[in-house]
């Protein structure tokens, strides 16, 4: 990405904020997800968001996005997360689809959550209390 936007900009780094958490957040792609929870850049750099979105991404069908538990598109989400730039407001979804989950386990009286339930929930707690 940086590649492309170089030609388009003197110096890449002028982009901001923007662009210090796309620096920030390349590294921790292929990362565990233990690492991620554990990353100084998140919360400092990365939104506490950006990171349970990508967690999302890593766990198991049935622990569904805020999009995907709304019944919203991924272009309705979009939308949604452009019109609600509050963290806050994100993170409450987030915890609106965690709380979901877990309901819907103890529903199917499963004893277990998925693995990285546990780091969400610790991030979210994190992002809440300020920790």
């Amino acid at each position: 990405m940086e590649l492309a936007v170089a030609p388009l900009c003197r110096r890449v780094s002028d982009l901001g904020k923007p662009y210090r958490l796309l620096r920030s957040f390349r590294p921790l792609l292929f990362q565990t997800s233990e690492h991620l929870a554990g990353s100084q850049a998140v919360g400092d750099i990365i939104p506490y968001s950006t990171i349970l979105h990508f967690l999302f991404t890593r766990a198991p069908p049935e622990l569904k996005s805020p999009n995907q538990r709304a019944e919203w598109s991924v272009a309705r989400y979009s939308q949604w997360l452009d019109d609600h730039p509050s963290e806050k407001d994100r993170l409450t979804l987030i915890r609106a689809a965690l709380e979901a989950y877990v309901q819907e386990v103890k529903a199917r009286q499963g004893k277990e959550f998925a693995p990285v339930y546990p780091i969400m929930l610790q991030l979210l707690q994190k992002a809440t209390t300020g920790a």
